[in-house]
C-alpha cells in the first residue's frame, strides 16, 4: 500500500511542478495588470495624473528603482513642501525631474515568480523597449516612447507578454484605449 502511494505521488510530481509554475506566471500577469488597474482608477480618484513605466533596460529592483514596471503620481512640482503632494492633473508633469512622486513597482524577475518573463508590444508584433502609459483625472490615456517625448493619445492596444520559460505558455496584459486592462490567456 505504501509503494502504491509512492508511485502515484512520484507521477503527480511533474504535473505539480508544472502548475506550480504556471500559477507564478499567471501571478506576475496579475500584478502586472492590477498596477494599471490602479494607476487608473488613482487617477480618476484622486485627480492626479499617473503613469506606468514599462523599462525592459531597467536593473533589477532596488530601493532607488523599481525594476521593469513602475507606477509614478505627478506631483506640481517641488518647490515647497505642501507642493510634493498637491496632485498635477496632467501628463505633462512627467516631464519634469520633482514633478513625480513612485507609488508602486514591479518587476517579475524576482525568484517568487520565476520562471516569468514580461515583454512589451506598442502594436501587435512590434517589440517596445521602453513606454509609458499615463492615465489623467478625466479618463483620457496618452502614450509615449521615450521619457520626455510628447505624450500622445492612446489609440492602439498595447500589450504585455508575460511567458512561462519551461512551456511557452503566455499571458497578455492588454491595455484598451479608454484605459482598462484585462488578461488574457494564450498557447
Amino acid at each position: 500500500m505504501i509503494a502504491l502511494i509512492g508511485i502515484l505521488a512520484a507521477a503527480a510530481a511533474p504535473s505539480m511542478v508544472s502548475y506550480l509554475r504556471d500559477r507564478r506566471v499567471q501571478d506576475a500577469a496579475r500584478n502586472v495588470a492590477d498596477l494599471y488597474r490602479l494607476g487608473r482608477s488613482r487617477a480618476m480618484g484622486r485627480g492626479s495624473a499617473m503613469m506606468v513605466r514599462w523599462d525592459a533596460g531597467a536593473g533589477l529592483p532596488t530601493a532607488a528603482d523599481p525594476g521593469h514596471f513602475g507606477l509614478y503620481e505627478g506631483v506640481v512640482g517641488a518647490a515647497s513642501p505642501l507642493q510634493q503632494f498637491m496632485p498635477a492633473t496632467n501628463c505633462s508633469s512627467f516631464n519634469n525631474v520633482g514633478t513625480m512622486r513612485f507609488v508602486k513597482g514591479f518587476d517579475e524577475r524576482r525568484s517568487r515568480y520565476q520562471p516569468a518573463e514580461a515583454q512589451m508590444y506598442s502594436d501587435g508584433a512590434t517589440l517596445a523597449p521602453y513606454m509609458e502609459v499615463c492615465f489623467t483625472p478625466r479618463g483620457r490615456t496618452f502614450y509615449r516612447f521615450a521619457a520626455g517625448a510628447p505624450w500622445l493619445p492612446l489609440t492602439f492596444v498595447p500589450r504585455v507578454e508575460m511567458r512561462n520559460n519551461y512551456d511557452s505558455m503566455s499571458r497578455f496584459i492588454v491595455v484598451t484605449p479608454n484605459g482598462t486592462t484585462r488578461v488574457e490567456q494564450r498557447l
